[in-house]
């Protein structure tokens, strides 16, 4: 079962096969921060529903914030989601600040907002990890000395050979962006909030393999699809706006023909 569905997405979850999926990369509606057409969804269905389709060692890359209640403090909604997902049997494997660069000031009180948080959740120990090596090392190049440490008696039981530092080494934990309203896509602009597709390409190379599938079940404009599709990858994506679904067959058929022509 692949591909991008018009339902529900608890409807659609009942129809995937309990330990088969090895990678979920999704971004929920952010409390009621945005109207999506007028569509509710049942957080805790949902992730029941997670739970039971990840595969042993599969993720879970939750994608949240918080929206600031009209009483003028922030609701917590991500840390009690990703709690709840805990107690089902997740496990927090890692938690990805996202920061974006195209932000505006919204409150004098308060710092201007710029993050996410990113929640990799695992079912078990995550079967695929692929840390991305690409922070530039300020000793790139250099040879570290030798060392050796001895044992009581003399002998040598540990030592390695001077090995150069290598040009880039693995990525922190902040992950900076533009924001996913710079989309190239005109399909992508027209949703309110798509996800940024620099982010769901590192969180794919990160945590899934060549021929995975990937799964969405907030599929939005199908920014998960394509960057699915871009990296080798399988997708299934349950969307129940259907204005949305449009939007997003609409942009898998333009990243088809950038592969065909390329």
């Amino acid at each position: 079962m692949t591909g991008i569905h018009h339902c529900d997405n608890v409807e659609g979850l009942e129809q995937v096969a309990s330990n088969s999926i090895p990678m979920t990369l999704t971004s929920p509606p952010y409390d009621d921060l945005r109207d999506y057409g007028g569509h509710s969804w049942d957080f805790e269905a949902v992730a029941a529903h997670l739970y039971r389709v990840t595969k042993p060692g599969g993720v879970v890359c939750w994608q949240v914030q918080d929206v600031i209640t009209k009483k003028g403090f922030r609701t917590g909604t991500s840390f009690r989601q990703v709690v709840h997902l805990m107690t089902l049997g997740f496990r927090l494997w890692e938690t990805i600040v996202c920061e974006t660069r195209d932000y505006r000031l919204s409150c004098q009180r308060r710092y201007c907002p710029t993050h996410q948080f990113v929640f990799v959740l695992s079912k078990g120990r995550p079967m695929t990890v692929n840390v991305l090596k690409d922070r530039p090392n300020k000793y790139a190049g250099r040879v570290v000395a030798d060392r050796h440490r001895r044992g009581r008696d003399g002998r040598l039981v540990y030592g390695h050979t001077p090995q150069p530092i290598a040009d880039f080494g693995k990525r922190g934990t902040i992950w900076s962006y533009p924001g996913g309203r710079k989309a190239v896509d005109p399909e992508a602009r027209q949703h309110m909030a798509p996800m940024s597709e620099a982010l769901a390409r590192d969180l794919i190379y990160s945590f899934s393999a060549p021929l995975d599938v990937v799964l969405d079940p907030f599929g939005g404009v199908g920014t998960t699809a394509k960057m699915s599709l871009l990296t080798r990858r399988n997708w299934l994506s349950f969307e129940v706006h259907g204005e949305y679904v449009k939007l997003a067959l609409a942009r898998l058929r333009r990243a088809k023909r950038s592969l065909w022509t390329t």
